[in-house]
């Protein structure tokens, strides 16, 4: 709604320490009270550099003023901001993005009408006109003509019947509802447009014509969610670090990374298919001379695949005597596991004996 907010590190300093920079190496966690959610209508900047481009700090304020609290340094907020708009604009968005309410106001207004008028047409797109005499608007004949109609108008199913004069007539008029449904669905391509969420999942609808599926719609969708997330990962890691120290020793912990959850959740079929495709990439990788330690540490990182519960035995006794080209050399000439790409070529010695290759070995490879 506001296009971001400031959320305020609450630690129960007084005016004085508020001015100064928040150093949360130094900070006692235990004294933190909670995060304070602050929006943008209740702060000002106050010590802004917007006279040299060149300073990191441009176009970012320094010095807060909040209601309530006074003059607060930047370092005691964590700020989140949505649809950043150009430098000229940031002083009139006081310094935070741009709500999203107001760059689609006119057309969720238009769509808004849209759905009235379909609504408002739907229930009168059929019209009955009755013709009758003069005689039945005047005197008591006009309440009659006026209870009959009500009637008929209450009564418009399958089973209404109305007896008619001989000197009445009925007309219905029906009004065409063709090519309204791509006008309708017009006006959400247009918030679709400029939301970039996808059709699909802005209204639930399904992908239409031949080979639809939606797919390239829904990765363009989990692309601007991934982006999303990297933008708030630090912010996050501060967050829990925050956290930790307050139930713990009430020293800031540092965190390495955050891991969010999928978007979207792999079959066990594909999340074999997937175990097998990386694992036989990582064998031609030890082929040209990778390190099994690198390969296992590169597999373990895609965390979908729960290679961590797995020890991986990567200098296996016995295997360290032979070399990559003459396998039949002195044991200490080459080591096969801390290279091993003469063990998959033609005529190395994975090939010419399975006999001295250890069980566990032999194990790993055919689980790859």
């Amino acid at each position: 709604v506001t296009g971001g907010c400031l959320l305020y590190l609450d630690f129960g300093q007084d005016a004085n320490e508020l001015m100064e920079p928040l150093d949360l190496a130094r900070m006692n966690m235990r004294k933190f009270k909670g995060f304070r959610h602050i929006d943008p209508i209740n702060v000002t900047a106050v010590d802004v550099n917007t006279v040299n481009p060149s300073a990191p700090d441009y176009m970012k304020p320094k010095l807060w003023y909040v209601i309530g609290l006074g003059t607060v340094h930047a370092s005691h907020f964590i700020k989140f901001e949505e649809n950043v708009p150009e430098l000229p604009m940031r002083p009139l968005t006081l310094y935070f993005g741009m709500p999203l309410t107001q760059l689609i106001k006119q057309d969720v207004a238009n769509s808004n009408l849209v759905s009235q008028g379909v609504a408002n047409l739907i229930n009168r797109f059929r019209y009955i006109y009755m013709k009758v005499e003069d005689s039945a608007f005047v005197t008591n004949n006009a309440q009659q003509l006026r209870d009959k109609l009500e009637f008929m108008s209450s009564a418009q199913d399958n089973f209404g019947v109305c007896p008619l004069k001989q000197t009445e007539d009925v007309q219905q008029l029906t009004t065409s509802l063709a090519g309204l449904s791509e006008n309708v669905e017009q006006c959400y391509l247009l918030l679709s447009a400029k939301t970039d969420i996808p059709y699909t999942e802005l209204m639930g609808k399904s992908a239409q014509g031949m080979d639809a599926t939606g797919e390239g719609d829904r990765r363009a969708w989990y692309d601007k969610c991934r982006n999303i997330q990297s933008e708030h990962k630090q912010a996050i890691l501060v967050m829990y670090g925050i956290v930790a120290g307050a139930i713990s020793d009430g020293k800031f912990v540092v965190f390495e990374d955050y891991t969010f959850n999928p978007l979207e959740e792999a079959t066990e079929k594909e999340l074999a298919e997937n175990i097998k495709a990386y694992t036989d990439v990582a064998t031609a990788l030890a082929g040209l001379g990778a390190s099994p330690d690198s390969l296992v540490e590169w597999l373990k990182q895609f965390k979908q695949f729960h290679l961590d519960s797995i020890e991986f035995d990567t200098s296996t006794p016995g295997l360290e005597g032979y070399d990559d080209e003459n396998p039949d050399d002195d044991p200490n000439g080459g080591g096969m596991l801390p290279n091993i790409k003469g063990e998959f070529k033609p005529g190395g010695a994975f090939a010419k004996s399975h006999e001295d290759i250890t069980p566990k070995v032999l194990e790993a490879i055919k689980a790859i």
